[in-house]
């Protein structure tokens, strides 16, 4: 389904449905829910968190479809929507991460995203997981970072995501002359260097912005 309108439609097909008992379930009027299939006008947040529960799916799916998106979302009400993708990057010997996905939108406050993550770009967040132990203590297994994927080259020493091989690593990366120097935060991971030919092989995904537990939207 490439339109918002015709995933909602599917949807409703799907949960046996009508427009008027999709309104009355969700607390809307008819006329909003014909809005959206008429014009594939975006709900509001609110009213999309609703429509998801109602319809049995994610907000990621009404709003971007299977292939989920790398668009954050600002909200009039003073939030940022923010798309946790189905990626485990690996803070010790990288992950795999075939065919990816949304999960959910994770709503976080603009006021506190300025106060942790002031040079994010607002619309080019993800939030992925962490695994493993090589970032601790600052990285904890299972913890939840937040990239910002418009940073896909290394202008500064800072933590990022990246892809070498097919595995998909979070470490802090320093430039060296013509290379990148890969520095684990535990001691126990000893630092390396990528230069030549494996450097052509690495992609970088995005800076870490901040690292923690957010509430779901």
């Amino acid at each position: 389904m490439k339109t918002l309108k015709e995933r909602l439609l599917r949807l409703l097909k799907n949960n046996e449905m009508s427009q008027a008992e999709l309104a009355e379930k969700i607390g809307c009027t008819r006329a909003a829910v014909n809005q959206w299939l008429r014009t594939g006008r975006e709900p509001s947040p609110e009213l999309l968190k609703k429509l998801a529960q109602a319809l049995s799916t994610t907000p990621g799916y009404i709003l971007f479809g299977e292939d989920g998106t790398t668009k954050s979302i600002e909200s009039e009400d003073g939030y940022i929507l923010i798309p946790c993708i189905d990626v485990q990057a690996s803070c010790g010997g990288g992950c795999n991460n075939d065919n990816p996905c949304l999960i959910k939108l994770v709503k976080v406050a603009q006021e506190w995203l300025r106060l942790h993550a002031p040079f994010a770009n607002k619309k080019s967040l993800n939030i992925i997981t962490a695994v493993g132990d090589s970032m601790a203590p600052t990285i904890h297994n299972g913890d939840m970072v937040i990239l910002d994927t418009s940073q896909n080259s290394v202008r500064s020493d800072s933590m990022y995501a990246f892809v070498k091989d097919g595995e998909l690593f979070l470490k802090r990366l320093q430039r060296i002359g013509n290379g990148i120097r890969v520095i684990s935060d535990n001691h126990l991971y000893p630092p390396f260097e990528l230069t030549g030919f494996d450097l052509e092989r690495v992609k970088i995904i995005g800076r870490v912005c901040t690292i923690g537990r957010f509430s779901d939207l």
